[in-house]
C-alpha cells in the first residue's frame, strides 16, 4: 500500500508541476502576443502622427502664402497711396 501511496503523490506532484509549466508557457505567450499588438499599435499611432504632421505642415504653408500675399498687397496700397498723396 505504501508503494501505491508513493505512486499517487508522485503523479500528482508531476500533473501539478505539468500544470504549472503549461500555465507559465500560456502566460508567457500572452505577454508575448501583447507586446507584439502594442508594438505594432504604437507603430500605427506613428504612422498616424506623422501624416497628420505633414497635413499640419501643408495647411502652415498655405497660411503662410495667404500672409505673403497680404503683405505684398499692403506693401503695394503704401505704395499707391504715398503716390497719390504725392500729387
Amino acid at each position: 500500500m505504501s508503494n501505491g501511496n508513493g505512486l499517487i503523490v508522485k503523479t500528482a506532484v508531476g500533473f501539478g508541476i505539468s500544470v504549472i509549466i503549461g500555465a507559465q508557457t500560456f502566460a508567457g505567450n500572452a505577454i508575448y502576443k501583447n507586446r507584439e499588438t502594442n508594438v505594432q499599435e504604437h507603430i500605427e499611432i506613428r504612422k498616424d502622427i506623422a501624416s497628420g504632421d505633414s497635413i499640419v505642415r501643408s495647411e502652415v504653408n498655405e497660411v503662410k502664402d495667404i500672409v505673403t500675399n497680404i503683405r505684398l498687397e499692403q506693401r503695394t496700397m503704401v505704395e499707391t497711396l504715398k503716390r497719390i498723396e504725392l500729387k
